[in-house]
C-alpha cells in the first residue's frame, strides 16, 4: 500500500515503510482560465501516471527456486512476498525448514516442479509439513507435494502433515501418507479448525490418528 499527497506542488508517493518512490511537478499560480483548465488536465494526467506507475510495480512478483536459490522451503517463503510463486525441484526434502512450514499469512505460491511422485516432504516422524496459524487465504497456495512421516512434537498435536488454525490456504494435487496425530490428537492427515481450506484432488491415505485418521474439521 502507498500514500500519495501534495507537498509544496509535488505530488509525492511513499510506501508503508515511509521510503519515497516517486515524485512530480505540479504547476502553481496558474492567473487565467486556460491556465487554470490546463492545471487541472496536468494534475488528472499525473494521477493516472501515478496510478499506472504503481499497478506496473505490484504486478511485478519474482519466481525462486528451491534449492537453487535457498537451501530450504522455508528460508524461501520468509524472503518472499505477496505474489511470489517458489518451484521445489525434485527430490526428498527433510530437516529443519523443510517441515514445519510457516507461510506467515503471506500470499505466496509453492508447489513442486513435476507433481507428488518427484517431490517428498520427509518429516521423519518429527513435526508436520505446513502450520497455516496467520489467517492465510486461499491466495496462500501449496501444490503438488508428497507429505510423508508427519508427527507433531509440540503442541497443538494435532494434524499429522498439515494443521490450519484460523486459516484458509488451497491445498492441491498433494498425497498425504504416513502421518499422525499426537497423543490424542485429531486429524492424521490434515486438521482444520476455525479454518475453510480449499483441498482439491489430493489423495489422503494410510494415515493415523486417535480420531479423525484423514480429515477433522471442526468450529469451521
Amino acid at each position: 500500500m502507498h500514500s500519495i499527497f501534495l507537498m509544496k506542488g509535488r505530488l509525492v508517493c511513499h510506501d508503508l515503510a515511509g521510503q519515497y518512490i516517486f515524485s512530480a511537478q505540479i504547476m502553481q499560480n496558474c492567473a487565467t482560465t486556460e491556465e487554470i483548465y490546463m492545471k487541472r488536465k496536468n494534475v488528472t494526467w499525473v494521477v493516472a501516471l501515478f496510478i499506472l506507475f504503481l499497478y506496473s510495480r505490484s504486478a511485478f512478483s519474482a519466481t525462486y527456486y528451491v534449492p537453487d536459490d535457498f537451501g530450504s522451503i522455508q528460508a524461501a517463503i520468509t524472503a518472499a512476498t505477496g505474489g511470489d510463486e517458489i518451484i521445489v525441484r525434485d527430490g526428498t526434502y527433510t530437516g529443519a525448514g523443510n517441515k514445519n512450514i510457516d507461510f506467515g499469512g503471506k500470499a505466496v505460491t509453492l508447489r513442486s516442479e513435476n507433481g507428488p511422485e518427484n517431490c517428498i516432504l520427509d518429516c521423519q516422524n518429527n513435526g508436520r509439513a505446513f502450520y497455516f496459524h496467520t489467517g492465510e487465504t486461499s491466495a496462500s497456495v501449496v501444490q503438488g507435494f508428497t507429505m510423508t512421516r508427519g508427527l507433531p512434537n509440540v503442541a497443538p498435536l494435532h494434524g499429522g502433515a498439515v494443521l490450519c488454525n484460523n486459516s484458509s490456504p488451497s491445498i492441491s494435487d498433494c498425497v498425504l501418507t504416513d502421518n499422525a496425530a499426537g497423543p490424542d490428537g485429531a486429524g492424521g492427515g490434515i486438521c482444520c479448525e476455525y479454518a475453510s481450506p480449499i483441498i482439491r484432488n489430493c489423495v489422503i491415505d494410510g494415515n493415523s490418528a486417535y480420531y479423525a485418521g484423514a480429515i477433522l474439521c471442526r468450529f469451521n
